[in-house]
């Protein structure tokens, strides 16, 4: 992250993996998010931004901060009370990882995470809904792929919960040094099993109370 920002590219936020299945046996695991992976709603994305031209595409929540937490925080409570509002975001993921010639299998979930999880882009939805009026445990997304469901699910996949998440990561940051800022946005881990994409498709993350989020994959 500091030779990124020595080159002078943005950090928006972070991401803490924390979905119930293949991730929670590497949890807490988290990464940062720059702009410049960032796309915007209604975009065109080439597969060929993504590793081996085919993408994962996760519904997930965002929070939003507005203060920062440069010792973490003390309390659940003060966890809260910085939370500005909540957003519906996508998580493009695809990682590359590098095996020795002739022996595939030593290419490990180590590798992967070397390249930085898998984090291959974001989508922040538009629709705010301030932390004090939303339903942490009552979200439910559907991702939809050429108008037909692809898969759903809710925010019961969250290992502990989403201020769970929140909260794992806002106390492990000052560890290494970093923190949660002022307007960062934290998103926190898939709340469906995600589909691949693999060729051009129209795309569509619903989410129940955090609008849609609407996106073309061209090749």
């Amino acid at each position: 992250l500091e030779r990124e920002l020595e080159k002078g590219e943005s950090h928006i936020g972070w991401k803490m993996a924390g979905t119930v299945g293949d991730s929670s046996q590497y949890h807490p695991l988290f990464g940062y998010l720059l702009a410049k992976d960032s796309y915007e709603e209604g975009e065109t994305i080439s597969i060929q931004n993504f590793p081996g031209n085919e993408v994962m595409i996760e519904g997930e929540v965002g929070f939003v901060f507005n203060k920062d937490f440069p010792k973490g925080a003390a309390t659940l409570e003060d966890l809260k009370a910085g939370i500005d509002y909540v957003v519906g975001a996508v998580e493009f993921a695809q990682a590359n990882s590098l095996a020795v010639l002739d022996k595939p299998e030593s290419a490990t979930t180590n590798h992967v995470l070397a390249f930085g999880m898998g984090q291959a882009g974001t989508i922040i939805g538009s629709k705010k809904i301030p932390f004090a009026d939303y339903d942490l445990e009552a979200e439910l997304v559907q991702c939809l792929i050429n108008d037909s469901l692809a898969v759903e699910g809710g925010s019961e996949r969250v290992i502990g919960g989403h201020l769970n998440a929140l909260n794992a990561l806002v106390n492990m940051l000052p560890k290494y040094g970093q923190k949660i800022r002022k307007g960062d946005v934290v998103i926190t881990g898939s709340l469906y099993v995600n589909p691949t994409v693999k060729e051009a498709a129209a795309s569509k993350v619903s989410f129940s109370s955090l609008g849609e989020i609407e996106f073309e994959i061209a090749d």
